[in-house]
């Protein structure tokens, strides 16, 4: 350490911490008002001394002079006005816990002063000191030589450390620092619940605001909706009046002349039978639509031909259509198409798709059908496409087509009742499916509709069964169109002979024509037909090589044939019966001849099905059958007994074994004995029950033999069918031995 001595001061300096330590004369503790250079002395127990005009001073041993040059303070608060009054006077409280080290500032405090000092009265003019309000100031405010208090005002609610510091009479700044915690209470209009009250408050207000403007605009969008849909109903009541009126007045003015007898009644019948069957149609799809919209229209899927089906649809009811527009209606059907599907259902989808296609195309253009089978996520698909080559629909009129009521302004002339294509996509969307529309205008468009065929996809409840049959029991049914009286194709090159039949025998049946034999080939292909009358003099084929054909072919030979001809000697006779044909009428003959005799061929063919069903024995030899039925129904009954006790033995085994398809299958067995091939396959395993019955087995080991998942099952089907329960036959029997 360095001691430099001046006129009125005493410089130490520690050479190790580089500080400096300043003492002067007019210190309290120096009373010496001069000090001469070079007066100084130490002594040998390293006491300082110092000499001046008045005496001298002696300070402690040189080592220890930092002790007492560096003396540490502390700084004190010595007082704390709220409002002006000092605390101190104040009496504490339970809400402000006032304490030395903390107080509490009501919510009604303004301001806030705190006093300090050091409490060095001897060098009181030398102390500095400098605070903070951590909270609100950002740094330590330095106040001037003989200040100690700090002031605030108007504090916010929360907690405040105020920290207050000094320097010592030679100013060195202490370390150590006096804090003060300050807690500004809430006013009640600050607290954490008055807070939650106004997020309360105003998410309710904007809450309610909104739901009221809300309401406001649905309402607003509600009255003009309403007003809207009047004028859609409005619309649509007097397109729909429009389309009942047409064949009603078509109807009354066939009336008219028949009364009047202006006209054949053939061709009366045939457009009165046309007009009430358009009526049925329109009636029909607007009681369809009422029960879609109150979701009262329930889903009844079974499995079938699904090929067969919509072959038989466009067939039956848009061929002689498109034929009469001079429109060409083509269709790719993959065959051997089988799954589950609502097939009522789906006719209504396709008569409606088909009919648009028809309505909007213009003569001598096309429309084409195509249906298949994909793989989608895991299930199986029927994908259908109609494509026209018609007018065409607008971009900006695609999102309405399906919208209920909408009728298209792009197509003027064409009515439309605006339910038909709403109705389709309600019932595409009942069966789980899509339908997607394209369209291009002046070259037509395209509507694909996707519906799943596979079981899994469909509940429980939407699946159909037969006579409550177990679930591992298929239900097999033949695609049939919406009449279900007998179908008879006619086969001539006659136009007039061909309408003559027509029009006796559609009363009673349906009817189908063709006009050569290459033609009959290809509607026996694709439609379910119950007899067969064909002339013999015919171009291309005539009609023994079509008899023959018919007769040599697994898929079509049960089905009856009645040959006409005008030639009538033993030998024509003889080569109608050997071609296979079941029957020969001469010409000319009565038409009540013709009935009578298909009359016989039908009547003969359901004895012969009721007396297969009914009997409980398998001796088919004495049920008068046609040689070819006979080895069929012989085939199958035996293909049934080699998989007697087999629960799992189902429609398309049956149909590979026996080497056909299983449309031909269930075509031939319907035919033949009038059951499907399930009810075919239940039927045999009875007759078989019946058998060991009779050697008193338990009812119980001859369900399971027999192939029945349970005997409760087995006997609620052998009742069904026989009229007794296997316990009461058994007992019959046991009786009559």
């Amino acid at each position: 350490k360095i001691l430099i001595i001046q006129n009125k001061q005493l410089i130490c300096h520690d050479i190790l911490l580089k500080e400096n330590y300043l003492y002067t004369v007019t210190d309290n503790n120096i009373q010496i008002p001069l000090l001469r250079h070079g007066a100084a002395f130490i002594d040998e127990g390293g006491n300082l001394y110092a000499a001046g005009h008045k005496g001298f001073i002696k300070l402690l041993p040189y080592d220890n002079s930092l002790s007492l040059i560096k003396e540490t303070n502390r700084t004190y608060i010595t007082d704390i006005k709220v409002d002006n009054r000092s605390i101190l006077f104040m009496p504490t409280t339970k809400e402000t816990g006032n304490s030395i080290n903390q107080i509490a500032l009501t919510s009604d405090s303004r301001n806030i002063e705190i006093l300090f000092s050091s409490l060095e009265y001897r060098s009181n003019q030398k102390i500095r000191y400098a605070y903070q309000l951590e909270g609100v100031d950002a740094q330590w405010n330095y106040i001037d030589n003989g200040k100690h208090s700090a002031f605030y005002n108007l504090l916010s609610k929360g907690k405040y450390t105020f920290r207050v510091k000094s320097t010592d009479c030679y100013g060195n700044w202490s370390e150590q620092e006096t804090s003060l915690l300050i807690t500004r209470l809430p006013a009640i209009y600050e607290t954490w619940y008055a807070w939650l009250l106004y997020i309360i408050a105003i998410f309710s207000i904007t809450f309610w605001s909104v739901k009221f403007y809300i309401r406001r605009i649905k309402e607003k969008n509600r009255l003009r909706f309403q007003e809207e849909l009047t004028q859609v109903k409005l619309n649509y009541f007097t397109n729909i009046s429009h389309e009942l009126l047409t064949p009603l007045t078509i109807i009354s003015c066939v009336a008219d002349d028949l009364e009047e007898n202006r006209i054949s009644s053939e061709k009366q019948v045939g457009i009165l039978r046309t007009n009430v069957s358009r009526l049925k149609r329109l009636l029909q799809q607007i009681l369809d639509f009422r029960k879609v919209e109150n979701s009262t229209m329930p889903l009844h899927v079974t499995k079938d031909d699904i090929s067969s089906f919509i072959t038989t649809i466009v067939a039956s009811n848009f061929q002689s259509l498109a034929r009469k527009k001079k429109i060409r209606l083509t269709s790719q059907i993959k065959k051997g198409l089988w799954g589950y599907m609502d097939f009522d259902k789906v006719d209504k989808i396709l008569f409606n798709l088909l009919s648009n296609a028809i309505k909007y195309t213009p003569e001598g253009k096309q429309v084409n059908l195509t249906a298949d089978v994909f793989d989608k996520g895991g299930y199986r698909y029927l994908v259908v496409q109609v494509e026209d080559q018609g007018i065409g629909i607008e971009n900006k009129e695609l999102k309405h087509i399906f919208t209920k009521f909408y009728a298209n302004k792009s197509r003027p002339g064409y009515e439309s009742n605006g339910i038909g294509l709403s109705l389709t996509k309600e019932l595409v969307t009942l069966h789980h499916g899509i339908i997607e529309v394209s369209s291009e205008v002046g070259k037509g468009s395209v509507f694909t509709v996707e519906i799943p065929v596979d079981k899994e996809i469909y509940d429980e409840s939407e699946i159909g069964k037969v006579e409550s049959q177990p679930p591992n029991e298929e239900n097999i049914n033949a695609g049939k169109p919406e009449d279900s009286r007998f179908c008879i194709l006619l086969v001539d090159d006659n136009e007039d002979l061909l309408e003559l039949m027509r029009n006796v025998l559609r009363n009673k049946y349906r009817v189908i024509i063709a006009r050569d034999g290459e033609e009959a080939m290809k509607i026996l292909n694709n439609n379910a037909i119950d007899i067969i009358i064909c002339d013999i003099m015919m171009p291309l084929m005539d009609g023994l090589e079509f008899c023959r054909l018919v007769k040599q072919d697994m898929q079509i030979n049960h089905i009856p044939v009645l040959m006409l001809t005008a030639k009538n000697t033993i030998e024509d006779r003889i080569d109608c019966y050997k071609v296979g044909a079941e029957g020969y009428i001469a010409k000319p003959f009565e038409m009540k001849i013709l009935q009578a005799r298909i009359e016989n061929l039908l009547q003969a063919r359901e004895m012969r099905q009721h007396s297969f069903r009914s009997k409980m024995s398998l001796n088919i030899s004495n049920l008068d059958y046609q040689t070819i039925d006979e080895k069929f129904l012989k085939d199958a009954i035996q293909c049934i007994e080699q998989h007697l006790n087999d629960s799992d033995f189902d429609i398309p085994q049956m149909a590979e074994k026996l080497s056909i398809s299983r449309a031909t299958l269930t075509r031939k067995s319907r035919a033949i004995t009038g059951l499907s091939p399930l009810e075919l396959i239940r039927n045999v395993k009875l007759k078989h029950a019946c058998i060991l019955l009779k050697e008193s087995t338990p009812i119980s080991e001859i369900a399971y033999a027999v192939g029945f998942t349970s005997p409760r099952y087995f006997t609620q089907c052998f009742k069904q069918e026989f009229g007794i329960t296997p316990t009461e036959y058994q007992n019959r029997e046991k009786k009559e031995t």
